[in-house]
């Protein structure tokens, strides 16, 4: 009686598996960030103890070791350790127990999705701007990157070879998303469109002729 939803058909049932599914990885990936922020920021602490320990505290005139320990301790300790809240959060709601509410509510969603995507209306990433963002976040990425292992690559070992791994990390990574494009281009969005259009007229065609299987 609370809050049962108008109909529990075969479409309602699909949508709470997929959600229970979805909270499973939803838990992993929080248990993922956490682990993977510890881990980060505990390799991050070493490295800025290593730079200490090798350039002991730099003086304010040497403006490029403090430029590299900032840049050091953005990427490899407050960015990991930001990790760490998200992790939490998302193991949180991972843990929420599924509702009738939140299956009706993701059924209505899709439905609205859909009907959009039928009508042209399609994700940020396969639309011009999207794939422009893309390109220009990567190289953004990238940039910074190469900037960070130039600054890095020549000091003394101790700091440039965690400094090199995450500068080549993080460029590979600027690279991936510049890659989107390549992904998320025109012929990929037409095929979006037809099959929310396919799918749409089946969940449509599905509530006019309701499931016999249920009175086999």
């Amino acid at each position: 009686m609370n809050d049962e939803p108008v109909s529990r058909n075969k479409e309602f049932e699909v949508h709470r598996h997929m959600l229970e599914f979805e909270h499973k990885w939803t838990r992993r990936r929080g248990l993922a960030l956490i682990m993977l922020g510890t881990g980060l920021a505990s390799v991050g602490t070493v490295m800025v103890l290593v730079f200490f320990n090798t350039f002991h505290i730099p003086s304010l005139r040497d403006g490029s070791l403090w430029l590299i320990f900032a840049l050091l301790v953005l990427s490899t300790v407050v960015f990991p350790i930001s990790l760490i809240p998200s992790g939490l959060k998302t193991l949180q709601k991972g843990e929420q127990p599924i509702t009738d509410t939140e299956v009706e509510a993701r059924r209505q969603a899709e439905r609205s999705q859909l009907f959009a995507q039928a009508r042209g209306n399609l994700p940020e990433a396969y639309t011009p701007h999207g794939r422009r963002f893309a390109l220009i976040a990567g190289g953004g990425i990238a940039i910074f990157s190469v900037t960070f292992l130039i600054l890095v690559w020549g000091q003394p070992t101790p700091l440039s070879g965690p400094g090199r791994i995450v500068g080549i990390g993080c460029a590979l990574f600027g690279l991936v998303v510049m890659a989107q494009p390549l992904v998320y281009n025109r012929k990929a969005a037409d095929a979006l469109q037809q099959r929310s259009i396919r799918a749409l007229r089946q969940r449509l065609a599905d509530e006019e002729h309701p499931d016999t299987e249920d009175k086999e």
